[in-house]
């Protein structure tokens, strides 16, 4: 008898044994399974039927390079066969990042499964161990903390990156700006060399043009005592010289007429214009602390302060020069007024 039950557990533990191997620890695999990477989270939960169907879903949670959480969960089905199984995860249309169905191979071991397969679009190779969906969900969060992170960084390299882009888009503007003062006051520097020269000759001829005004006068003054000595502008002699005095006194009018326009040509574009462009880029260089007195914290082009520099230096003797020339012109017209009141009294004298 005792040989008998001694048998029969022998018996009994042998088949134990090989349920245990063919089989896995349990009869029954159906639980929720997780695991984790630093970038991922996996959470399978499965349904064991009595005849070792499986079925259930896989979700996986993955933090992308540029700090997106993905998440994903697809229906999965399959079939146990004691310490192996197979499952095909598919997602029955729905956008994912598998693209088709994946098929999968797997093992058990009572409290962890693996399971590994690829297509075209993903490749699966993860061990899961029993847990709770509240283990998966807190494996999540953690994925989604990191995703915070990231896209602080990112939001504050992007600020960063959108100052740096700023200030150096300013620092070239600037720089623009520099060059552009510096070559318009080249330009205005050359044409101040040549201003002394202009002015001189300028003023010499308004020179003249007064003398010959007032020649003019004593030519016209000249004649009407000849006209006298002939006897008056009814002698046969004499008659023309009213004429030639009134036609002097007409060609000196329209000179000055003439003159008047030019005047006014060059108020408007010549030298009186150009000393109100080179202050306003003296005006210019001020703004930009580029002068004389600030010449030691200025913070520019060096270039920039030199131009601004020279010209600050050469504006006060254009101020002078333009003022004479200016004035040249106001003794013209201030002769004229002083001696054509003197030739209408020679006219009127020499029609009587």
């Amino acid at each position: 008898m005792l040989l008998r039950l001694v048998g029969v557990a022998s018996l009994v533990i042998g088949l134990c044994v090989a349920a245990w191997y063919f089989l896995g620890p349990g009869s029954d695999m159906s639980g929720t399974y997780i695991g984790k990477s630093p970038t991922q989270a996996f959470l399978v939960q499965i349904v064991e039927s009595s005849n070792g169907q499986l079925t259930g879903f896989y979700q996986q949670a993955q933090l992308t390079d540029d700090g997106v959480v993905q998440q994903e969960n697809v229906p999965l089905a399959g079939a146990r066969d004691g310490q192996t199984f197979t499952a095909t995860l598919n997602p029955g249309g729905l956008a994912h990042f598998f693209g088709d169905s994946l098929s999968l191979s797997g093992t058990y071991s009572g409290s962890t499964i693996t399971l590994v397969g690829a297509n075209e679009n993903s490749n699966i190779n993860v061990s899961l161990a029993l847990g709770s969906v509240a283990d998966y969900q807190n494996d999540v969060a953690a994925l989604n903390a990191q995703s915070q992170l990231i896209q602080k960084e990112k939001a504050a390299a992007q600020m960063q990156q959108q100052q740096e882009q700023a200030q150096q888009a300013a620092e070239e503007e600037a720089a623009e700006a520099a060059a552009d003062l510096v070559t318009k006051i080249d330009n205005d520097l050359k044409v101040i060399q040549t201003v002394p020269l202009t002015v001189s000759q300028r003023i010499a001829q308004l020179d003249r043009q007064a003398q010959a005004i007032r020649d003019a006068t004593s030519r016209m003054q000249a004649a009407l005592e000849h006209e006298q000595e002939l006897g008056g502008r009814n002698t046969y002699e004499g008659a023309s010289i009213p004429g030639d005095i009134s036609y002097a006194n007409s060609s000196e009018s329209y000179d000055i007429s003439s003159l008047r326009y030019h005047l006014q040509a060059i108020e408007q574009n010549g030298l009186p214009s150009f000393l109100q462009k080179v202050e306003e880029h003296i005006t210019t260089c001020q703004g930009l602390g580029a002068t004389e007195s600030n010449d030691s914290s200025f913070s520019g082009p060096p270039a920039e302060l030199q131009a601004c520099l020279q010209l600050e230096s050469a504006e006060p003797n254009l101020k002078v020069e333009t003022s004479q020339l200016l004035d040249s012109y106001q003794d013209v017209f201030s002769t004229w007024a002083v001696e054509d009141a003197k030739q209408q009294a020679i006219i009127q004298q020499a029609s009587q």
